[in-house]
Formats: structure tokens, C-alpha cells, sequence
């Protein structure tokens, strides 16, 4: 029998005994701070959705979350940090969907096609929070904690991109002498690429993610593209 600790997005489970070998109040401390870092994740995503990340400030952080100044500092140290915690919990998000559909059986996914179009389709979306976090953090680049986020989430992202296409090739849908490292750095440039476009630009433009998957599709299934050692 487990001991369940609920809490918006996530469910933690604990064995039998765990109160009594670490301590009830241990315990305790532990589920508040989850919940702090949760709250404030959450209001900082409504400030960024509503303000952009220029515009959000601790200031309406603290009012929103009820929380103190001190306490927003406990868990977050500056700006970027509370930038790169947003982004990560975003990406975590994102992986847990793609996840949970594909063990619903929805095999579907495994073909590049699909997984692209759905990328770069949420790529395309104005009000995409990733892109605009990410343009974010490339502005202050001179500092360390965006870089250190920027480097974290490549990678993830890459991570996730490798484990995709190695899935693509057990079942088939990419081809097996495929470099999966090389097609991971490709993906990943097509979707930083139309992340930056949609999230800089405001044209309208011709090239869609619509057109561009089966482009990648065919490039992925032919044995002499991005091909790794014989």
C-alpha cells in the first residue's frame, strides 16, 4: 500500500513508513516546497502568457502567488532562473504528452512525418510560451544562468529527438544506417528555425510545417542521407 501526495500536475507516491524513517515534519517541509515551486511556475506561466517575459516582474509574481519576496527567492534567484524553470517545466509538459499518447497506442507517432508536423504546427502558434521564452534567454546571453538554460534545454531536446528517431528505427519508419545524432541535430534546427521566424517575424510565409514534413520523411528513409559509419 502507498501513500499518495497530490498536487496540481503531479502526483508524488510514497511506501509505507516513509513519514516515520524521514520524519513527519520533514515530510511536510517537502510537500510545502513542492507546492511553492509549483505555484510559482504556474503564475509565472499566466504573467509570460499575458505580458510576455520582458514584461513580467517579481513584483506581480508576488501578488499573484500570495507568496513573500524572501520565499520567491527561496526557489527562484533571479529572472533567468525563473525563465529557465518555466521553460524546462514547459518541455517536461510537452515530453509527458508526446509519451502518454504513444502509450495509448497511438503508433502513429513514431512516423517522422507526424511527430514534425506536430512540433513545428505548435512552433507556428503566436502565442507559443517556449519560443517566446527562448528568444528570451538568447537576448541575455551574456549572462550565465541563460546560458546554462539554453544549454539544458538543447540538451533535452536533443534527448528527446534521439529517442524519437531510435524508436522510428525499431519500427521501421526511419531508415536503420541513419545517423540518429546527425538527424537529431537536424530536427533540432528546423524546429529552433521556425521557433525564431514565428516568434521574430510577422509575415506571412509560404514554406509550412505542412510541406516540410514529408520533405524530412523522405530524407530520413533514404539510406545515404545523414548515414553513420559502415
Amino acid at each position: 500500500m502507498l501513500d499518495g501526495i497530490f498536487l496540481p500536475g503531479l502526483i508524488y507516491r510514497l511506501p509505507v513508513g516513509f513519514y516515520t524513517i524521514l520524519g513527519r515534519d520533514v515530510v511536510k517541509q517537502f510537500v510545502r516546497r513542492i507546492r511553492s515551486e509549483q505555484l510559482i511556475i504556474e503564475s509565472a506561466k499566466q504573467l509570460i502568457n499575458q505580458k510576455g517575459c520582458q514584461k513580467t516582474t517579481f513584483a506581480e509574481l508576488i501578488q499573484l502567488t500570495g507568496l513573500s519576496k524572501g520565499a520567491i527567492y527561496h526557489y527562484v534567484s533571479s529572472k533567468d532562473d525563473l525563465m529557465a524553470k518555466v521553460l524546462s517545466s514547459l518541455l517536461e509538459e510537452s515530453n509527458d504528452q508526446f509519451f502518454y499518447k504513444l502509450s495509448e497506442g497511438e503508433k502513429a507517432l513514431l512516423n517522422p512525418s507526424d511527430v514534425l508536423a506536430g512540433q513545428m504546427k505548435a512552433m507556428e502558434k503566436p502565442d507559443q510560451m517556449i519560443g517566446k521564452i527562448f528568444v528570451y534567454l538568447i537576448s541575455r546571453m551574456d549572462h550565465q544562468t541563460a546560458r546554462d538554460a539554453l544549454d539544458d534545454f538543447y540538451d533535452s531536446m536533443f534527448q528527446f529527438a534521439l529517442l524519437w528517431i531510435r524508436s522510428g528505427q525499431k519500427h521501421g519508419t526511419i531508415h536503420p544506417n541513419l545517423d540518429p545524432s546527425k538527424a537529431a541535430e537536424l530536427y533540432l534546427l528546423m524546429l529552433d528555425g521556425f521557433r525564431l521566424r514565428t516568434t521574430l517575424y510577422h509575415s506571412s510565409f509560404k514554406l509550412s510545417s505542412e510541406e516540410l514534413s514529408p520533405i524530412l520523411t523522405m530524407l530520413f528513409s533514404q539510406q545515404s542521407f545523414l548515414s553513420g559509419p559502415d
